[in-house]
């Protein structure tokens, strides 16, 4: 009934007051009121598109607030900028499109002091978030380090990534990391999980224990418990919101896809060779221009034939691997892999 004639007070640290109980007062003759306390959802749906407009909000408004970033390892002349970095022998050659241009310093061994935009984005996003946005009530899927846990706002439509940094990736590099997924998805249109900026949170009292009790919930059968690393004494943890794989996708490997495909194909939506073959098309494409993802290569593949691209950390760059030296001066290797995955669905479609 706090939903007849609803109404909040915000203050500018993001503090809710309730206001004029008096109106709580219940009429059996108010057909308004009587509709409110029978469909309560009519309320939550208001909190929950509230809560949505902000968390756009604070993404745009960074975004737009900061035309200019000012990093390590770059110097300003007159209105442009100019990356400025030691040679390193594993430099990457520099890709057609001038605005494109990437080397090894992107996501490498380089360290930096300020992460100007993305650093505000992520307290932007980190000042919204509540821990009782966590959805314990679902199950949580994690990797080596990597937990997600779902939103209980969003009717499982986003998540949470959450990871101990102790063992894990650290914030200012996944924040390079963000950036880097951002700008790859502006210049060739890639789709990846990726939502908003990661951030670092203090865990409040309990929370640790809850986080670890779902995660071994839900992970028993899979992982052995005494050698895995995830929420042990740390007492912070790195937040990212993400969106949840689409029911039904595999990740694909160029050594391990064709049981994949024979079982995406066995549960496809009506258009998925057509649309898989497109997207492939242009991840060729893609992979002539940035030899480097070949390095560690995987996709995730959905029903609708989609292509997602991810772990963007995999691309760091190092001289002294001979492994991805030879990814990044034979892209062939991988275009050859693509290729044969088109093949091979255009044999079994």
């Amino acid at each position: 009934h706090i939903g007849y004639d609803f109404q909040l007070m915000i203050d500018r640290d993001g503090k809710i007051y309730h206001l004029d109980f008096g109106r709580f007062r219940i009429s059996s003759s108010s057909k308004k009121q009587k509709e409110i306390i029978d469909h309560p959802e009519i309320l939550t749906k208001c909190l929950k598109e509230m809560s949505n407009y902000i968390k756009e909000r604070a993404i745009k408004d960074v975004d737009a607030a900061k035309e200019e970033v000012d990093v390590k390892g770059t110097e300003k002349k007159g209105g442009d900028t100019k990356e400025v970095r030691e040679e390193d022998p594993g430099k990457l050659e520099e890709i057609s499109d001038e605005k494109a241009t990437l080397n090894s310093g992107d996501v490498g061994e380089t360290k930096y002091e300020n992460t100007g935009e993305s650093s505000s984005e992520s307290a932007s996003i980190a000042s919204f978030f509540q821990w009782d946005d966590i959805d314990f009530e679902k199950i949580v899927h994690c990797g080596k380090h990597k937990c997600f846990y779902y939103s209980s706002l969003n009717n499982a439509t986003t998540g949470y990534v959450i990871w101990d940094p102790k063992v894990g990736t650290k914030v200012q590099r996944a924040l390079e990391i963000w950036k880097l997924a951002k700008k790859y998805e502006s210049i060739y249109n890639i789709r990846h999980f990726l939502l908003g900026p990661p951030f670092e949170k203090d865990l409040p009292e309990g929370m640790r224990d809850r986080l670890n009790k779902k995660f071994i919930a839900s992970n028993k059968d899979k992982l052995t418990l005494s050698n895995t690393k995830h929420f042990k004494g740390t007492t912070s943890v790195i937040i990212q919101p993400n969106q949840p794989a689409p029911e039904g996708s595999f990740v694909v490997k160029c050594h391990h896809y064709k049981s994949f495909f024979d079982e995406l194909l066995e549960n496809r939506h009506e258009g998925f060779a057509q649309s898989l073959q497109k997207e492939l098309a242009s991840t060729i494409a893609l992979a002539k221009k940035i030899p480097h993802i070949g390095y560690d290569f995987q996709l995730m593949i959905d029903r609708d034939g989609k292509i997602y691209h991810l772990d963007f950390g995999r691309f760091r760059i190092s001289s002294s691997s001979k492994k991805q030296k030879e990814i990044i001066d034979h892209p062939e290797i991988l275009t050859k892999c693509l290729e044969e995955m088109s093949n091979y669905v255009k044999k079994r479609t």
